[in-house]
């Protein structure tokens, strides 16, 4: 991937080390303003605003968002987005950060909400929010590179098979052949 790749008016998502090893779903998020530039919820009052990373790495899997904003992608609707951007981490920038409430996906979300960009029927709620974040990544997202989705699989897969291996270790050598 080239390293300057930028991805405007786009939700990324990049793996998180030990914890997408385990699950391999979960990962960190942010968006990026009309220019590329992403915006991520890094830590307590912390925004981390980068031409090319999130706090985690270079975005290995991004949803582009933009096209879905009614607008026809003019300097209003870049205006609109890269202010709801830039309010949304202004607002995340007084918060605390939790990893299981108040975190990346809850700003994305914020980001979202204030930009009033409308939330997908099939989400059910008249609100983006941390799962409707997670889930729109999981079903639109698409990976930036073959290298990109090695780095997100491989380790769960090597450290799955090393415990599903010591699991069934006492099952393997305890069998006798009559």
């Amino acid at each position: 991937m080239n390293k300057d790749k930028r991805f405007p008016s786009t939700m990324v998502w990049t793996p998180i080390p030990l914890i997408t090893w385990l699950l391999p779903f979960i990962g960190h998020m942010g968006l990026t303003d009309s220019e590329g530039t992403i915006f991520d919820f890094a830590g307590p009052y912390t925004i981390n605003v980068s031409k090319r990373t999130t706090a985690f790495g270079p975005p290995a899997k991004v949803a582009p968002m933009f096209e879905y904003m009614g607008g026809d992608g003019g300097s209003e609707s870049r205006s609109l987005w890269d202010s709801g951007v830039a309010a949304g981490s202004e607002e995340f920038r007084h918060r605390m950060h939790n990893l299981i409430c108040n975190n990346c996906h809850d700003h994305v979300a914020e980001c979202l909400n204030v930009m009033r960009y409308p939330v997908p029927a099939w989400a059910w709620a008249p609100r983006w929010g941390m799962i409707s974040v997670w889930l729109y990544m999981l079903l639109h997202g698409r990976y930036t590179s073959w290298s990109a989705i090695v780095k997100t699989y491989l380790p769960a897969l090597v450290l799955w098979s090393i415990i599903l291996g010591f699991m069934y270790m006492p099952f393997w050598l305890s069998r006798t052949d009559e």
